[in-house]
């Protein structure tokens, strides 16, 4: 994939972004990290932009989409990324087509939350199933999950539930 595209619009002093991702950010998430990196869901990936503009993959592959757990950058694939959120020194994905919320920290990509079942269970997040979990909010140390198919907002707090 080649660098973005940069422009400055020296009129107005002002920077944009110039990529085309055709119909992968219909339903992609974005989230900003708090060291100014841009994450973006794309195809079966979790795409990185750096401060210095550069887009990279930082877990997955952009082509597969899929469900595995794993070496974020050799084994981990995602079958749709949807919101995100800096948690806990790593990143919260909701996957929304696998029905799961995924965890990237360090260099593996992880079951955060969810059998991968479709349908509604509370209880402990290693047990819970969603229906095309969408977005994600982190606030006052719980994750609010809009669970867009089961039309709610479900919560996993600092205990897992």
């Amino acid at each position: 994939m080649s660098a973005p595209a940069a422009l400055v619009d020296a009129a107005n002093d002002k920077r944009r972004l110039d990529i085309d991702f055709g119909d992968d950010l219909k339903e992609g998430g974005m989230c900003a990290a708090s060291d100014g990196t841009v994450f973006i869901g794309r195809g079966g990936a979790v795409m990185q932009l750096g401060r210095d503009l550069n887009l990279s993959v930082y877990a997955g592959k952009p082509s597969v989409s899929s469900y595995a757990d794993g070496h974020r950058l050799n084994e981990a694939t995602f079958c749709a990324p949807g919101g995100m959120v800096e948690y806990l020194g790593g990143l919260i994905v909701c996957d929304r087509q696998d029905h799961r919320i995924r965890f990237i920290e360090y260099n593996d990509v992880s079951t955060f939350a969810g059998t991968g079942t479709k349908g509604i269970q509370d209880g402990p997040k290693e047990q819970s199933h969603w229906s095309w979990p969408n977005d994600v909010v982190l606030f006052r140390n719980s994750l609010f999950i809009a669970d867009y198919g089961n039309n709610r907002v479900r919560v996993i707090d600092a205990h897992g539930m």
